[in-house]
């Protein structure tokens, strides 16, 4: 492995002699610079209730990170992009014991190395990309030593879009990992390829995707192969005057892992979902088990997913990110992939820096199969992790679950975040294991719409699915069948209704065969009395029987939606649900949810939202919850504004607890330019575990010159808890240079 390391450190020291030759040979054109400079310290006092033990410690942080991207086109289809990274991270800390004598401390260095080279070539009908990425990072601790990791990426991009023929893209991504001393040394193939081609109404499909992953050091490895091929059909009818719009669809996986070198038994590898789905994102999902579909923001050029930022400066409210499936698909683990570097985005935390923090986040799971008014299930998760090497985060769940809709929702960190971190995209992926290395998955489905008259619409879906896994010889039959109205009774009223039913057969090999049904039931009556308001009473049921268990749920909502003045809008939701659980005890649940936004002048503008929860359960003590925000954006002038907010938290019944926040921000920029600007925070929350915080924190933002920023941000607060007190300083200080 020794040359394999040193033709890495000859690339890396090869791309880095290059970003400093070329901006030579390029004439200086497209260059950016860019150089921060960050020094965070904090310095905390605290003190045990029980034993009056103190603890002195103090933490400091300083980031240097210098940037420098070039770019041109050589010929006028060839583009060259080359540059780099230099991080350096400088941590120390010092604690100090009351009961012991001395000082522990630490000290921890990391520098990181990251050049890029890469080449595009456009043309109207083909474009192709060639690129090459290193990153070399050192970590020096006084405790432990020095560590290396290394990772380098070679990619390869073509794509074909030729006029009236199949359209082809073909991206191929090698990673080979190492580090010293040595704990990790793998290779990973990446490749992916996808075809499509219409034709009248008809849509084609084929997609191939191979991962051949190798570890070095356990001297084994698997390869992945996953084939999907599919075609759609849409076509809209006009027969007696009767529209029909007909659709029909096939698709075919195939995925098939094979385990290479000294297999270990009951390995698993991801593979990627049936269907890939589209993407969406909500910025403030509270609560997050219902949502109105206009809060899914569709994912696109104008909503990029970036648009998600759970680190510094992200907010501190619940936000989601999730995909859209065509039909019901079978999830294991989720994948969010993480930005990194760009001119877009100067202030994102490096691979490492996330690392740092990545066990503070609380991650939620989400699931949906209604299409209407998008209620949400929470499932169990059983790891979330960071992947510092991929630069993602991996949510598995605790069992595989089968879903038209799934999302994960998170809350940001605005305190120890050290950077921005944002999504750059989420994948869903089921898991292969030895004991079924092949799985064979059929979808085929059929719908007709009838629109006998332009105040009523009839439909018909039907879907069967088949799955296969090999070895052990289980089989699984999915019958899905639909139906749905929609009618308009008056210029004022409107109903619509829908009812599904699923059969699910399983067969397993030495076991016999297991039958699931599922029907699922709604039907709305809707009013709009005014282009200002609006009301819907919708009533909607389900009842399954799985293994001999049943269940079963009736809940009727009603829902108003009005404009009450110019900029005062109210949103109201009633809802009452009986359920039947798996234990045979009766449940009652009863919700309100209200949210208001007034917004009487550009320079007032405020929100309320709040929710309340009654659970009655047989055997069971009875549970209230409540949720609400109240949150108000003045304008004084128009360099003077002020935000104030405050949220709480209430549970009683089984778990009594309370939670709340508030928060105070003035903001006030003395120059019409913007140059400065001064601000100043206050908070205080406590939370579920009756640990309360208070922190007032000035800053500064100033635009000191030409490409020259400053950002002064000083914190000072307390915290007490039912077993002990602390008060704490910190300060950040933040200084941008850049071209």
């Amino acid at each position: 492995m020794a040359g394999r390391s040193v033709r890495r450190r000859a690339i890396s020291l090869a791309a880095a002699t290059a970003a400093l030759i070329l901006p030579v040979l390029l004439h200086a054109e497209g260059v950016s610079l860019i150089a921060d400079l960050e020094y965070f310290a904090n310095s905390e006092q605290s003190t045990e209730k029980a034993t009056g033990i103190v603890t002195d410690s103090d933490f400091s942080r300083f980031s240097q990170l210098y940037r420098l991207d070039l770019s041109r086109y050589l010929y006028p289809n060839v583009l060259v992009n080359l540059g780099g990274n230099y991080e350096y991270d400088d941590l120390t800390s010092e604690t100090q014991f009351s009961d012991i004598a001395g000082v522990l401390e630490s000290d921890t260095t990391e520098r990181t190395i990251r050049p890029y080279v890469s080449v595009d070539f456009k043309d109207p009908i083909y474009r192709a990309n060639l690129a090459y990425r290193t990153r070399d990072v050192k970590t020096t601790r006084s405790v432990v030593g020095t560590e290396n990791l290394m990772v380098d990426e070679y990619q390869g991009v073509f794509n074909w879009r030729p006029v009236d023929l199949p359209l082809l893209n073909i991206n191929y991504l090698r990673t080979e990992v190492e580090d010293d001393p040595l704990t990790i040394d793998s290779t990973r193939d990446v490749v992916n390829v996808l075809s499509r081609y219409y034709y009248r109404d008809f849509r084609f499909q084929y997609s191939f995707s191979g991962r051949d992953e190798y570890d070095n050091i356990r001297d084994s490895g698997s390869i992945t192969q996953n084939h999907n091929a599919g075609v759609d059909y849409n076509r809209g009818l006009v027969i007696m005057n009767n529209r029909f719009d007909v659709n029909a669809a096939a698709r075919i996986l195939q995925s098939s892992v094979e385990f290479t070198g000294a297999a270990e038994e009951n390995q698993t590898v991801d593979t990627p979902a049936a269907e890939q789905g589209s993407a969406f994102y909500i910025l403030n999902d509270t609560p997050p088990t219902s949502n109105e579909p206009f809060e899914l923001i569709e994912v696109d050029g104008g909503n990029p997913l970036t648009n998600v930022n759970i680190g510094r400066g992200g907010g501190i409210s619940p936000v989601s990110a999730g995909l859209s499936f065509g039909v019901a698909t079978d999830v294991e683990a989720v994948y969010i992939q993480l930005l990194e570097g760009g001119e877009n985005f100067p202030d994102l935390a490096s691979p490492s820096q996330v690392a740092g923090i990545a066990d503070s986040f609380i991650w939620h799971f989400y699931v949906s199969d209604d299409q209407f008014e998008l209620n949400w299930t929470e499932v169990s998760i059983s790891s979330a992790t960071y992947n510092s090497v991929d630069n993602r985060f991996e949510i598995r769940t605790a069992g595989a679950v089968s879903a038209r809709r799934i999302k994960v929702t998170t809350t940001p960190l605005t305190l120890t975040a050290p950077g921005e971190i944002r999504y750059r995209s989420i994948r869903a992926f089921t898991t292969l294991g030895s004991r079924e290395p092949e799985n064979l998955d059929q979808n085929y489905s059929f719908g007709l719409r009838w629109l006998k008259s332009e105040r009523t619409t009839l439909g018909y879906e039907a879907s069967y699915r088949t799955q296969e896994s090999e070895p052990g010889g289980s089989e699984r039959d999915t019958w899905t069948n639909s139906m749905f109205f929609r009618h308009v009774l008056s210029p004022i009223f409107s109903t619509n209704g829908r009812y599904y039913h699923t059969k699910r057969t399983r067969t397993i090999s030495q076991r016999g065969e297991q039958e699931d049904t599922d029907q699922s039931y709604s039907i709305a009556l809707r009013g709009d009395y005014l282009e200002t308001l609006s009301q819907s009473l919708i009533f909607t049921g389900w009842d399954s029987d799985r293994a001999g268990i049943n269940t079963d749920s009736k809940s009727i909502l009603l829902r108003t939606n009005a404009d009450l003045y110019a900029g005062w809008s109210m949103n109201v939701d009633l809802n009452y649900s009986l359920n039947t659980l798996a234990d045979g005890a009766d449940q009652t649940v009863k919700s309100m949810y209200l949210e208001t936004n007034l917004e009487p002048n550009r320079w007032i503008n405020i929100n309320v939202d709040y929710s309340i929860i009654w659970t009655e359960q047989e055997g069971r003590v009875d549970n209230r919850n409540q949720y609400g925000t109240a949150q108000a954006l003045f304008a004084i002038t128009r360099t003077l504004n002020t935000f104030v907010r405050y949220s709480f938290r209430d549970q009683e019944g089984t778990t009594d607890y309370s939670a709340y926040l508030r928060e105070f921000n003035i903001n006030w920029s003395p120059f019409p330019d913007g140059d400065l600007s001064l601000s100043i925070g206050y908070n205080e929350s406590i939370d579920e575990a009756s640990q309360e915080l208070k922190t007032i924190s000035p800053g500064l933002t100033w635009r000191v010159g030409r490409g020259i920023y400053l950002e002064v941000r000083y914190d000072r607060g307390t915290i007490e808890s039912p077993v002990e007190s602390a008060d704490f300083d910190s300060y950040i200080m933040k200084l941008r240079f850049f071209y």
